[in-house]
């Protein structure tokens, strides 16, 4: 089972001052650290000589975990609509900057291209990603429960194509196909 690390740096931002009935929106720029194990369907399946089989060997599903840095460009700290306070009299709590847990679940497909031995050397990766995190600070909207239904932790999709590049030479595996 392959492990991979990867770091990510990126925006996510939600809400809207003009649609959401409190005119909350924020703007996170945000850094991720991620361990993840993949593991792929041809590492469980006797594919040998199965046209289907081997087409969908490289599929794959993993997880792991990680730690997210979250800051807040922008947050809209008070409400703008009149919506059990006056307007602007409410502030929104949270933090403008935190660290959090957080988990990928990731799905999907690599396309190898093979060297003169045999052996893969590139890997196209097309996958989907669906990390949860822990903790409030992925929007910056810490809210009590009294006021806001929140039933779920904050998360966010990603959809990913990918280079994969193998170095070195591969330890012999031998798959004993009965």
């Amino acid at each position: 089972m392959p492990l991979g690390a990867e770091f990510q740096f990126g925006q996510i931002s939600g809400g809207s001052t003009t649609l959401d009935q409190s005119g909350r929106q924020y703007d996170n720029r945000y850094k991720a650290f991620i361990i993840h194990g993949d593991f792929a369907l041809g590492e469980a399946i006797d594919y040998d000589g199965n046209f289907f089989l081997t087409l969908v060997k490289d599929l794959y599903a993993g997880t792991g975990i990680g730690v997210i840095s979250n800051n807040m460009a922008f947050i809209q700290r008070t409400n703008l609509f009149a919506t059990g306070y006056p307007v602007g009299t409410y502030v929104f709590p949270g933090p403008n900057k935190s660290l959090n847990l957080i988990v990928p679940i990731r799905f999907g497909y690599e396309f190898k291209i093979y060297d003169a031995f045999d052996e893969p050397f590139i890997g196209l990766n097309i996958g989907y990603i669906h990390n949860i995190t822990w903790g409030e600070g992925l929007d910056g909207y810490k809210d009590p429960p009294s006021g806001f239904k929140n039933n779920s932790p904050d998360q966010y999709r990603q959809i990913i194509v990918g280079i994969k590049i193998n170095f070195g030479s591969s330890i012999p595996y031998t798959k004993k196909i009965n």
